[in-house]
């Protein structure tokens, strides 16, 4: 990986020598609105929303998700997973991939759009297909154990989805001055340098996941959150519809241009 992003840049400016920690936050912020890191986000959404209907435990599961995306970032950059990245059929699985969530985001954006005409025309809570958002109340059941071989499960599932969402980012890659910083401290023997911002900018790209996780852990214990949720349903069904269906939408389109 190195090799092909320092051969091609014969002018480095001065200041990509260095790899500084507000740089690192900068690309990390401006990576973080990508549309495969946006889709990341979206699988964790959806995945959530699977292990409350299940009764597991939540914050254990958003734990090694996000540990095994940012960890996954910070692979890719360092090249760890160059031997998949480098192969034309995975490359092509990547892409397939990615339409196939992109249509699974818009058919969960048709359900909300749907949910949200019968709020609108008929109040019918009842009727409908999601009938919770981000998320009402904890319903696992107190003095119920989960046993350590489903605790396993759950985490190194998790840890596993996790890695998937950055490998299906992996079609979009970071920006390109990073490359170019990194593998300038890499050819320098700065190498603590470069861990050092890389681990930055591959936590603060995930700063979405580490959001909606403090957010879903809140609402289960605030009852006036849930009471607001519960009152502006209607609103939230919109707005959820138009964020699946547009990030949809433009996965599919970069995956089949």
């Amino acid at each position: 990986m190195l090799q092909s992003v320092i051969h091609p840049f014969k002018i480095i400016h001065e200041p990509f020598c260095s790899l500084t920690l507000t740089q690192s936050i900068q690309t990390g912020i401006k990576d973080s609105v990508t549309p495969y890191v946006l889709s990341a986000t979206l699988i964790f959404v959806l995945l959530l929303y699977c292990i409350k209907k299940d009764k597991l435990p939540r914050n254990t599961f958003s734990a090694f998700f996000i540990g095994g995306y940012v960890l996954s970032t910070f692979g890719l950059i360092f090249g760890a997973f160059d031997v998949f990245l480098n192969n034309l059929l995975f490359t092509q699985i990547v892409r397939i991939g990615n339409l196939i969530l992109g249509l699974i985001f818009v058919g969960v954006g048709l359900i909300n759009l749907r949910d949200w005409w019968r709020l609108k025309k008929h109040d019918a809570f009842n009727q409908l297909v999601v009938k919770s958002i981000l998320f009402f109340s904890d319903e696992t059941i107190k003095g119920k154990k989960v046993s350590w071989f489903r605790i396993q499960c759950i985490r190194w599932g998790a840890f596993l989805w996790g890695m998937l969402a950055a490998l299906l980012g992996s079609a979009w890659g970071p920006d390109k001055d990073l490359y170019v910083m990194f593998a300038y401290l890499v050819k320098g023997n700065n190498l603590l340098e470069a861990y050092w911002g890389i681990g930055v900018y591959s936590l603060v790209q995930a700063w979405m996941l580490f959001f909606i996780w403090f957010l879903t852990a809140f609402i289960r214990l605030s009852d006036s959150s849930q009471a607001w949720i519960e009152k502006n349903i209607s609103f939230i069904k919109i707005i959820g519809a138009a964020i699946f269906i547009s990030i949809g939408s433009g996965i599919s389109y970069l995956s089949i241009k």
